[in-house]
């Protein structure tokens, strides 16, 4: 699981995790790891919209989330998108690939 921890952490790519809190409830949590150590992570949840901590032996499962995370500010996700494409467009004219 920390091998998925570390390459969330260096691309700032969420995460999936099934997640048991301190009472027993089991909640699914979409998660940019911004920190771990040896006991816990630290990250944006976007379930809760806020920086959390997450216990790791709390931790039931973990995956690299598949689908693109629409942020509560979906106006900003679609221009980081135009970005990132406009990026592209010329990264490929520059160096002539992808035609």
């Amino acid at each position: 699981m920390r091998c998925l921890f570390e390459v969330s952490l260096e691309n700032r790519q969420p995460i999936q995790i099934i997640y048991m809190d301190g009472n027993g409830s089991i909640s699914q949590r979409f998660v940019t790891i911004n920190s771990y150590n040896a006991d816990h992570i630290i990250g944006y949840c976007y379930f809760r919209k806020q920086k959390r901590m997450f216990k790791i032996e709390s931790i039931l499962s973990a995956d690299i989330k598949k689908k693109p995370c629409i942020t509560s500010n979906p106006l900003a996700y679609a221009n980081r998108k135009v970005q990132q494409r406009k990026l592209l467009i010329a990264f490929q004219a520059k160096y002539r690939v992808g035609y």
